[in-house]
């Protein structure tokens, strides 16, 4: 099948505005986009005790610099999070692990903390006036 020069193609899902992980990564984009600077793990360490706790929150601080929005740690890709462990000099967490922590008050919290860093403001009833008005 041959397209005219002038079709229309539909662009990609990593190019809409539906932000995603790709499913497949290569070594450089894992080091350019998920490697943690030493003042990001430094301030992991300040804000959580345990190695699962500070692998997550260093998950949740990369995967939001990525993507612009909160996903679950439990729906991070393996590779991204064993490559941020191994990056912090952290043991890599079992993956059993994450359901149990993406519901707790610490993930929670730890959100709270990367919006805090970020200066990311949840969207509520000013933002929801703004909508109506405009």
């Amino acid at each position: 099948m041959f397209l005219h020069k002038d079709a229309i193609q539909m662009p990609s899902i990593q190019d809409t505005t539906y932000p995603r992980i790709k499913s497949t990564l290569t070594e450089k984009e894992l080091d350019e986009i998920y490697t943690p600077q030493r003042k990001e793990i430094a301030w992991a360490e300040s804000k959580s005790k345990g190695s699962l706790q500070q692998v997550a929150l260093l998950v949740l601080m990369k995967s939001v610099q990525k993507l612009g929005i909160f996903k679950s740690v439990d729906e991070i890709p393996e590779v991204i999070v064993q490559h941020i462990a191994i990056k912090a000099s952290l043991p890599v967490p079992e993956k059993e692990n994450w359901s149990d922590y993406s519901h707790s008050r610490t993930a929670k919290r730890h959100v709270r903390f990367v919006r805090d860093y970020f200066q990311i403001r949840p969207f509520g009833q000013e933002g929801e006036k703004v909508m109506v008005d405009h």
